[in-house]
């Protein structure tokens, strides 16, 4: 028997109303979309990040070279003067480094039929320096596919005759002009030279 002056209050349902259920879902319903935007988002700057180190590698190793060639320049010049300067033509860029980058895969008469992305080579048959591209969709080139950089040694002429005997130095220069997309080109650092 229940107690004067208390009244007993009416059993509760065991499922709650139909708005709160709805707000719950909506509540799941927005953070599944903020996780998958935050997710979306950070894919993003990680891929262009991982863009961003390969311009910068691939500058790395051509700023080495370009260093090491000069020094093999200034040496030639001491021992002969600029006219041994024209037997660097003949080299492999790769020479001219302490140490190839780790993906070097090395000089080859014919190359292989298909280049490793982020790998490097050298063609001796054109003597051309070659870095094939890993981030294929975020570069652009003139050269057909697949899509990779090209290197030449080049010999420098005097600007006033421009014969082949007056050879005032040489320079590693880029075969076709290239750039990377998605990547600022101060971070990059490289611009097709």
């Amino acid at each position: 028997m229940p107690r004067r002056g208390l009244r007993t209050l009416p059993a509760r349902s065991s499922t709650p109303p139909v708005a709160l259920v709805w707000l719950r879902r909506l509540e799941n319903v927005i953070v599944v979309a903020l996780v998958v935007i935050l997710i979306a988002t950070v894919a993003d700057r990680v891929e262009r990040l991982r863009v961003a180190a390969e311009a910068v590698a691939v500058a790395r190793v051509t700023s080495a070279v370009r260093a090491g060639l000069a020094n093999a320049l200034f040496r030639a010049a001491v021992r002969g003067g600029p006219a041994r300067w024209r037997h660097l033509l003949a080299r492999n860029p790769m020479g001219f480094l302490a140490l190839p980058p780790a993906r070097y895969a090395g000089a080859f008469l014919h190359l292989p039929p298909h280049l490793r992305p982020g790998w490097w080579y050298y063609d001796q048959t054109h003597r051309l320096l070659i870095y094939a591209v890993l981030a294929r969709h975020h570069f652009v080139t003139s050269l057909p596919p697949p899509p990779r950089i090209e290197w030449r040694l080049a010999p420098v002429y005097d600007t006033r005759t421009h014969t082949p005997s007056n050879i005032v130095g040489v320079v590693l220069r880029s075969v076709a002009p290239y750039h990377w997309t998605g990547v600022a080109r101060r971070v990059a650092g490289i611009h097709g030279r």
